[in-house]
């Protein structure tokens, strides 16, 4: 008589047993926040987060690149647009220089003034970044990673920027008042033209700058709309929907509580019926 009730109890404890595992599980995921409490919890579900996590850290390094190469952008493009101003500025006087009804002492004075550009033009060509290295290259211009499949140089190299021929455009000006101070015609002519490619290069540099400028600009926008996407699967995926866990666990506590009390009574009368 006695075996022949202890299966039904062994059944219904294993059932309240599995019922208050599932109050504890639900407990901890209102408490943590995370649905996912292990990998067994959803392994597939479990395998895409950790995929997901990994695509996060490698934004969160690519997203770093972007920010440090678009401000050496932003810095290659202030430092030459205030380049390309003095150039022209170099070309005007030049322009003047030509004209052979100028005085020696007007010669002089724009003389004078082209130095005063070179000079200036020096200081723009020795700009640093933040690390104290040459903003402009002397090598080959940096390369950066920005995705998988992203790799480019934020700013151009200093022959790309800076040089006509292999010579600084400060030494273009340079020469120009070297011959604009000598008062031949010839010798300013020739530095007129040189410098004049300066312009068209400086011209061409901030083109360059202001193309890595705009990858730059889109590649941002679109890791930011990646990492938004990603983060709310994610959450999908292993963050705790409160309104339903809340309401399973108000549940499963009144079925354990009634499954509790419908227990203790048959069990009660079952062992009534044994001693009787």
């Amino acid at each position: 008589m006695i075996n022949s009730v202890s299966s039904p109890i062994q059944r219904e404890i294993a059932q309240q047993s599995a019922i208050s595992n599932n109050i504890t599980q639900l407990q901890t995921q209102i408490a943590t926040g995370k649905k996912l409490q292990s990998a067994s919890d959803d392994p597939v579900a479990s395998a895409r987060v950790a995929q997901i996590a990994m695509e996060q850290a490698n934004n969160t390094a690519w997203g770093s690149n972007i920010s440090t190469a678009t401000a050496l952008n932003t810095q290659a493009s202030s430092t030459m647009q205030s380049i390309s101003g003095l150039m022209s500025q170099a070309q005007s006087l030049i322009i003047q220089a030509s004209n052979g009804t100028l005085s020696s002492s007007n010669q002089s004075t724009i003389a004078g003034q082209l130095n005063s550009i070179s000079s200036q033009l020096t200081n723009l060509e020795q700009t640093t970044d933040s690390t104290g290295q040459p903003l402009f290259s002397t090598g080959s211009a940096l390369q950066m990673r920005f995705s998988a499949q992203d790799v480019f140089a934020p700013v151009p190299s200093r022959a790309d920027t800076l040089m006509v021929g292999g010579t600084l455009l400060s030494t273009l000006v340079s020469n120009a008042a070297s011959a604009v101070s000598s008062g031949n015609g010839t010798q300013i002519a020739t530095s007129l033209s040189a410098v004049q490619s300066g312009v068209t290069q400086a011209s061409n540099a901030l083109g360059l700058i202001g193309d890595a400028g705009s990858r730059l600009q889109n590649l941002q926008n679109q890791q930011a709309s990646q990492t938004t996407a990603i983060a709310a699967e994610r959450s999908t995926l292993e963050d705790t929907d409160f309104t339903s866990a809340i309401a399973s666990l108000n549940q499963q506590m009144l079925t354990l509580q009634a499954a509790q009390a419908a227990f203790a009574k048959i069990n009660a009368t079952t062992l009534f019926n044994l001693l009787n």
